[in-house]
């Protein structure tokens, strides 16, 4: 058995802030190949993160990551 969930590749909607040292997991709504964001990135906002049908996985780095950028994700 893979231990790992099966992810897709999907375009951000919005840009996103990276962080340096961690990967970044988000909720997101995704649909049509795309994710959009959903304002649920803080753990206390779990009513709007009940919204989200994938995961983003935001890579590690500096800055935004710009809207158009292709990431993996977990659909929920």
């Amino acid at each position: 058995a893979d231990p790992e969930p099966p992810t897709v590749r999907a375009e951000l909607a919005a840009p996103i802030a990276q962080l340096p040292a961690r990967i970044r997991c988000i909720p997101m709504r995704l649909a049509d190949g795309r994710l959009e964001q959903i304002g649920a990135g803080l753990s206390h906002q779990l009513s709007r993160a009940a919204q989200a049908s994938a995961l983003a996985l935001i890579p590690t780095g500096e800055g935004d990551l710009p809207a158009g950028s292709v990431v993996d994700a977990i659909p929920l």
